[in-house]
Order: C-alpha cells, then structure tokens, then sequence
C-alpha cells in the first residue's frame, strides 16, 4: 500500500487514509522505519530513494517480507 502512495505522491494524510482504507497498520512516528517514511512523503522523496534511506539505514524496505 505505501508502495502505492508513493506512486500517487501522496502526502502524509493521504498514505494514512489509504492504509486505513486497506486496513494496514498507520505510520507511527515512534517507529524508525515509520518515521523514515514519513519523513520521505512529506518531503517528496520517491519510491526509489525511500528504498535507499531504509536500505542504507538497515531498515526493512516498502514491500519487503520483514515487515
């Protein structure tokens, strides 16, 4: 879903609602990753960039299976 989001540059707002929608769980700022992702979106950066981040952060990446 947040792979989505970021297709449709959506902001914050907009990623919370769509995971509300799909029943995800929200972005929590208390969360790294989270955080990170939030970060991203508010400030515009891309997909593939936000893979960077998380990546070079030893983070799970958007659609990985250690989420």
């Amino acid at each position: 879903m947040l792979q989505l989001a970021f297709a449709m540059e959506a902001d914050v707002a907009q990623a919370q609602e769509m995971l509300k929608i799909a029943r995800k769980s929200l972005l929590y700022p208390r969360i790294k990753r989270d955080t990170v992702i939030i970060y991203c979106l508010h400030n515009r950066i891309g997909l593939v960039d936000t893979e960077i981040i998380l990546a070079d952060l030893s983070l799970p990446i958007l659609g990985g299976r250690d989420q």
